[in-house]
C-alpha cells in the first residue's frame, strides 16, 4: 500500500498542469495516508485573500475630508488638465473665490461634454504624466469575467458616478499646492503623513537606479506605502526608533516650485496587527515635540473606538469641498463653501468605505490622537514591562494597547485592489457541480465578500443571500427555510459568530442551516473562527463528509490543520500554510486537478488495489479449505511450504501492484470537463459492502472451480475421496491448482477488473506466470532428493508433468471455466445497467461525440433558474415577513444591497 501511495505522490509532485511557470513552483505533496481522501470531498473551506486572489495589491482610492480620490498611475498631461488650469487662472485672478465644489462642477460639466462625444471616454485622460517616484503603470482588475457579462470591471475607469465626479490624487496634490494654510490642506497632508508612516516597511536604495524600493512584510503595507511615495511622502531610511521621511511638495511640468523638506520621526512604540486586535498603531514623536499615535484597521474595530462627539467641536472648520449629495451640514452660497465638522466627515468616510467594499475592494481606516506626556509615560513603562514578559507576553501587550488605542479622531480611509486570481470562477463553478460546497472564510467586510463572492461564483445572480447578524433569530429561520430547493447563501460576520458559539442550541441551528445552504460567507471572521466552522461541520456530520481546508497565510492554519485535508498555497504571504498542509498549489485553479484527476485516481487505485488484495488471498487460501474436505480437515497442506510462503510475494504481488499505481478509469481530459464524475468517490461507488461482496463471491466461485475441475478430470470421487488409481501425487495436484490460481488471479486483475491496459500490465503478467513456471524448474532442481522430512515429491515432478498434454489441458479448462462466465455476466451486467463511468468510457472512444456530452454536461441547471415561476420570490417575501413578525427589531435576510429585504439577485 505504501508503494502505492508514494507512486501517487510522484504523479502529483511531477503534474505539469499544475506547475506554476511564473513562480516556478510545482504542486507538492507531503503525506501519503490520505490521498484518498482527496477523491471524497465534501467541503472545501477557503480563505480569500492570497487564495482566491493574487495578493498581489495596487491602491485604488482614498477618503479624505469627506472626499474620494481615484489613484492611478496614469494621470492627467499638465497642458490638458481642466483643474490645473482653474487653478492657475484662480491664482492670477482674485476677484473670485475658487472652492473645490465650483471644480467639481466645471469638471461635471467638462465630462457631461465629453460623454456625448463618446460614452467610453474617462473622466480623467489616460496618458501618462511624469512624476518621481512612480512606477510603471499596470492595467488591473479584480474582478475576474463574469459567466454572464462579455467583459470584466476594471477599478481603472474613472466615471461619473451619478452627480458626483470622481476626483484622482492627481488633483488632490494640485489642491494642496493651490489651497495652502485651509483645513483642507492640513488635513490631508496629515493624512498623506500617517500613510507615510503608519508601517513597518523598511527602504532600500536600488544601487543601479538609484531608486528606493520598500520591503513589506504584507502586501497591504508594500501598496500604502508606495502610494505615499508616488504622493511624495518617502521613506528614505529607517533605524531602530527614527524614521527620515523625505516630503516633495511637487507639481508635474511646472518648474522653480519643487520644494523639498526632509524630516525625522521619532519612533516609540510599535503595536503590531494581529488577527485578534486586526489593527496596529505607530506611536512617534512628530518633529515639533508632540506625541501622536497613528492606527489603521478595520473599520469594525476603529470606528467603535472613536472619540464620541454629542456635539458640534469647537473648532468647526469650513472647508473647500463638495460630499455629492444634500447634507444639513452643509451651506450653499454664491461661493459654494460647504461647512462640515467631524461628524459629517465620519459619515462621508463611512459612505465611502461602504461604495468601496461594494466594489470589491480591501478597505483600512486610519484614525490618529494626540497623547500627552503625562499620559504617555506611566503607558510606555507598562508597555516596556509587558514586552519583557516570558509568559502571556502577547495577551498582555494587547490589554495595555487598549488603553491607549481610545478616543481617536479619523483621519481618513484607503481602499486597496487584489486582483482575482485566474480560472477561480470557473473552479468554483466546477466544485459546485462536483457535488462539493464551497465556504469562504475571510476576514473582509460583509460587502467586499460579497462582491467577491458574485465574481468568482460563489454567489449567483438568482441566489437568495441570508444575511445574519447578531439578532438574527435562527431557529425561526430554519425552519421556514426547511423545504426550499433555491440556490442559498448564508453571509455572516465574525460578531454575530461569536454570539451564535456561546449557546449551543442556536449553533445548532446555525449548523443545520448551513448545511442546507449552498454556500456559506463567513467575513470578518478570526483564525479560531475559521477554525470552529471547520471543526463544528466534522463533528456536526462526523464520519459522512470529507472537508478540505485551503489558505496561504499564517493565520490560515488552524483551518487547514482542523480539515480532513489540508491544502497550502505557496503565495506572497510565506510558506507558513503551505508547510502545515497536506498538500500544496500555487494557484486555487490546481484544485481541480488536484480532486477531480489525482483524488479520484488515486481512490480508485487505492480501491481496486485493496479489493484486488482481498480477492487474492481469499481466492487462494480458500483452495485449501476445500481441499480440506478430502483429507478428513486433517490440516494437510495442498502446497509445499516454501510456494506457499511465496504467492503474496513473488507471484502475485505485481497485477494488484500496478492496478494500484497505473489505473485510469477515465482520461485527464475527460475528468477536468465532467465534475459531476467526481461524486463517486463521495458517495463511496467504488468501495462499499455492495462491490466488496461482488469480489468476494467471485473469489469464491474461482477457489471451487480451481479445486474440483483439476480434481475431477484426474479421477472421480468416492465417499468424498479420490480413487486411489487415478488420482495425482499430492505436490503434482498442488502444483496443478497452484498453476490455475496464478493464471486467474493475474488475468482477473490485470484485465477483467482493469480500464486501461498498458505496457506495464503486459510485462507484469508475464512476469507473474513466466516467474512461477521458472520458480517451479529451478526449484525441481535444487531440492534435495534426500529430504525424507516431508512428505512431497518434488524433484523432478514439473519437467515429468509439464510434458503432458493433460496438465496444460486441465489448466486451460479451469481458467476457461473462471474467467469466460464472468466476462459474460460483465458484458450482460454493462448491457442491462450501464454506469456512468462505463458510459464515458465508452464515449471516450469517440473524441466528437465526448466533445457534445462534455457541453451538455457543464451546463449547471442553476443557470436556467426560471424567474417566470416566481416561486422563491414569493417564498422569500414569505421568508421576511415571517421573520420580521417574530422579532421585528432584527433584520434577518437581505440582499447584496443591505436594504432590509430578501431579493432575487
Amino acid at each position: 500500500m505504501e508503494v502505492i501511495k508514494l507512486a501517487q505522490i510522484y504523479f502529483i509532485n511531477n503534474d505539469t498542469r499544475m506547475y506554476n511557470e511564473e513562480t516556478d513552483t510545482p504542486a507538492e505533496s507531503r503525506t501519503s495516508t490520505i490521498n484518498e481522501d482527496l477523491g471524497q470531498v465534501n467541503y472545501v473551506f477557503t480563505d480569500k485573500t492570497g487564495t482566491l486572489t493574487e495578493n498581489i495589491m495596487l491602491f485604488r482610492q482614498m477618503s479624505v475630508c469627506g472626499q474620494k480620490f481615484l489613484h492611478d498611475k496614469d494621470g492627467n498631461r499638465i497642458d490638458t488638465d481642466e483643474l490645473l488650469k482653474m487653478l492657475s487662472m484662480s491664482s492670477s485672478r482674485s476677484k473670485k473665490k475658487l472652492t473645490i465644489a465650483s471644480i467639481l462642477s466645471s469638471k461635471q460639466r467638462k465630462n457631461n461634454t465629453d460623454d456625448l462625444n463618446d460614452k467610453t471616454d474617462d473622466i480623467i485622460p489616460t496618458a501618462s504624466v511624469t512624476r518621481q517616484n512612480s512606477v510603471t503603470s499596470v492595467n488591473f482588475s479584480m474582478i475576474a469575467p463574469s459567466p454572464t457579462s462579455p467583459s470584466s470591471y476594471s477599478m481603472k475607469s474613472k466615471k461619473v458616478l451619478g452627480s458626483q465626479s470622481i476626483m484622482s490624487t492627481l488633483d488632490l496634490l494640485t489642491l494642496i499646492h493651490y489651497l495652502p494654510n485651509t483645513p483642507f490642506e492640513q488635513r490631508a497632508k496629515f493624512f498623506l503623513l500617517a500613510m507615510s508612516l503608519c508601517h513597518t516597511c523598511v527602504p532600500e536604495v536600488d544601487k543601479e537606479t538609484g531608486d528606493i524600493i520598500y520591503q513589506a512584510s504584507s502586501p497591504d503595507e508594500f501598496a500604502i506605502a508606495n502610494t505615499a511615495k508616488d504622493l511624495g511622502y518617502t521613506i528614505t531610511d529607517r533605524s531602530r526608533g527614527k524614521v527620515s521621511l523625505r516630503i516633495n511638495d511637487l507639481m508635474p511640468n511646472i518648474p522653480d516650485e519643487n520644494i523639498v523638506l526632509n524630516q525625522d520621526f521619532q519612533i516609540l512604540n510599535i503595536l503590531e496587527f494581529s488577527s485578534k486586535r486586526k489593527r496596529m498603531s505607530v506611536i512617534c514623536r512628530l518633529p515639533d515635540g508632540r506625541i501622536c499615535l497613528f492606527c489603521k484597521g478595520a473599520d469594525s474595530v476603529i470606528l467603535d473606538r472613536l472619540r464620541v462627539a454629542n456635539e458640534k467641536d469647537a473648532i468647526d472648520q469650513k472647508v473647500d469641498i463638495d460630499s455629492g449629495n444634500n447634507d444639513n451640514h452643509m451651506e450653499n452660497n454664491d461661493s459654494k463653501t460647504y461647512e462640515f465638522d467631524d461628524n459629517w466627515i465620519c459619515q462621508q468616510t463611512i459612505r465611502h468605505l461602504h461604495e468601496f467594499a461594494i466594489e470589491g475592494l480591501r478597505t483600512l481606516l486610519y484614525a490618529h490622537r494626540y497623547i500627552e506626556e503625562e499620559e504617555y509615560i506611566p503607558w510606555n513603562k507598562q508597555f516596556q514591562e509587558a514586552s519583557n514578559l516570558l509568559r502571556n507576553k502577547r495577551e498582555k501587550l494587547e490589554e495595555i494597547s487598549e488603553l491607549i488605542e481610545r478616543d481617536l479622531e479619523l483621519t481618513g480611509a484607503t481602499a486597496i485592489e487584489d486582483k482575482l486570481q485566474r480560472g477561480v470562477p470557473e473552479t468554483i463553478k466546477k466544485l459546485r457541480l462536483a457535488g462539493i460546497k464551497v465556504w469562504m472564510l475571510t476576514g473582509d467586510k460583509r460587502e467586499t465578500a460579497i462582491n467577491i463572492g458574485h465574481s468568482c461564483s460563489i454567489v449567483k445572480d438568482h441566489s437568495m443571500i441570508i444575511n445574519i447578524e447578531k439578532n438574527t433569530d435562527l431557529i425561526t429561520i430554519a425552519n421556514i427555510l426547511k423545504d426550499k430547493t433555491a440556490h442559498m447563501v448564508i453571509v455572516i460576520d465574525g460578531d454575530a459568530l461569536m454570539k451564535i458559539e456561546q449557546d449551543i442550541v442556536i449553533m445548532e441551528s446555525f449548523l443545520d442551516l448551513s448545511i442546507k445552504c449552498d454556500a456559506v460567507i463567513c467575513c470578518r471572521a478570526s483564525p479560531s473562527q475559521k477554525a470552529l466552522l471547520v471543526r463544528s461541520i466534522r463533528e456536526k456530520l462526523k464520519n459522512s463528509v470529507v472537508t478540505l481546508a485551503i489558505g496561504d497565510g499564517a493565520n490560515d492554519i488552524a483551518m487547514i490543520q482542523e480539515a480532513h485535508v489540508g491544502i497550502g498555497i505557496t503565495g506572497r504571504e510565506g510558506l507558513q500554510a503551505a508547510r502545515s498542509s497536506d498538500y500544496s498549489i500555487s494557484q486555487f485553479r490546481f484544485l481541480q486537478n488536484l480532486l477531480f484527476v489525482h483524488g479520484r485516481w488515486s481512490y480508485v487505485r487505492v480501491s481496486k488495489f485493496a479489493l484486488g488484495t482481498l480477492y487474492k488471498c481469499m481466492c487462494f487460501y480458500l483452495t485449501q479449505g476445500l481441499f480440506q474436505l478430502f483429507t478428513a480437515f486433517s490440516g494437510t497442506s495442498l502446497y509445499e511450504q516454501w510456494s506457499l510462503a511465496s504467492y503474496n510475494t513473488l507471484f502475485t504481488s505485481l497485477p494488484v501492484m500496478v492496478i494500484g499505481i497505473f489505473e485510469k478509469d477515465l482520461n485527464y481530459d475527460t475528468l477536468i470537463a465532467i465534475p459531476s464524475l467526481y461524486k463517486i468517490g463521495q458517495e463511496n461507488k467504488e468501495f462499499n459492502i455492495k462491490i466488496f461482496f461482488s469480489w468476494m463471491i467471485g473469489a469464491i466461485c474461482h477457489a471451487i472451480t480451481i479445486v474440483f475441475v483439476p480434481i475431477l478430470f484426474h479421477g472421480y470421487f468416492r465417499d468424498y475421496e479420490i480413487r486411489i488409481g487415478g488420482s495425482p501425487q499430492i505436490f503434482e495436484l498442488g502444483m496443478i491448482i497452484y498453476t490455475c490460481v496464478v493464471f486467474i488471479v493475474t488475468l482477473h486483475i490485470s484485465y477483467l477488473q482493469s480500464h486501461n491496459w498498458t505496457g506495464f500490465s503486459h510485462v507484469t503478467s508475464f512476469l507473474m506466470i513466466g516467474g512461477w513456471f521458472a520458480f517451479q524448474i529451478m526449484y525441481s532442481y535444487a531440492y534435495p532428493t534426500n529430504n525424507n522430512s516431508t512428505m512431497y515429491e518434488i524433484r523432478g515432478v514439473f519437467q515429468r508433468v509439464g510434458n503432458k498434454v493433460t496438465f496444460w489441458s486441465v489448466v486451460l479448462l479451469t481458467v476457461s471455466f473462471a474467467l469466460i462466465p464472468h466476462f459474460i455476466l460483465k458484458i450482460l451486467k454493462n448491457l442491462i445497467k450501464t454506469t456512468v463511468v462505463e458510459f464515458y468510457q465508452e464515449a471516450e472512444k469517440d473524441q466528437k461525440y465526448l466533445k457534445k456530452l462534455i457541453e451538455c454536461e457543464n451546463i449547471d441547471s442553476e443557470d436556467f433558474y426560471n424567474e417566470e415561476k416566481d416561486s422563491t420570490k414569493f417564498d422569500a417575501n414569505q421568508i421576511f415577513k415571517s421573520s420580521e413578525n417574530h422579532n421585528s427589531s432584527s433584520t434577518t435576510i437581505v440582499d447584496d444591497n443591505i436594504d432590509g429585504n430578501m431579493t432575487r439577485m
